[in-house]
């Protein structure tokens, strides 16, 4: 089986993304709990939230997105992680912020499932 290396490395590099998503906001939590004037804990909440949809759907998304174009597929992911980055860093209240920071976790298995699942 010959995987396209371009292919496998515009794979990859949407992963790094993916996960830094996920992971990115512990670094500012201290700015975001100042800057929504709420406790470190609370916002630690867009962490754990990311997290527990991701546990709690991604066998299922990955399984109903199954029957669906992987190109395509992997195209939408990034296009709406792209989206809800763009809306959180403009989010003022802190529940919009949580709100499109979950958004997002619902395709993160279903964009890494694809990306190394054999052609």
């Amino acid at each position: 089986m010959i995987i396209n290396k371009k292919t496998a490395y515009i794979g990859c590099l949407g992963m790094i993304g993916i996960i830094s998503t996920e992971f990115g906001v512990i670094g500012v939590l201290p700015q975001l709990a100042e800057h929504y004037q709420i406790t470190i804990d609370k916002a630690g909440i867009l962490l754990s939230a990311f997290a527990l949809v991701i546990a709690l759907t991604g066998p299922f998304m990955t399984l109903m997105a199954s029957g669906f174009d992987r190109k395509k597929i992997m195209v939408a992911a990034i296009a709406i992680f792209l989206v809800t980055g763009i809306v959180s860093s403009f989010a003022p209240p802190f529940w919009l912020l949580l709100t499109v920071r979950i958004l997002p976790a619902f395709l993160q298995p279903v964009y890494i499932s694809t990306a190394i699942a054999a052609p």
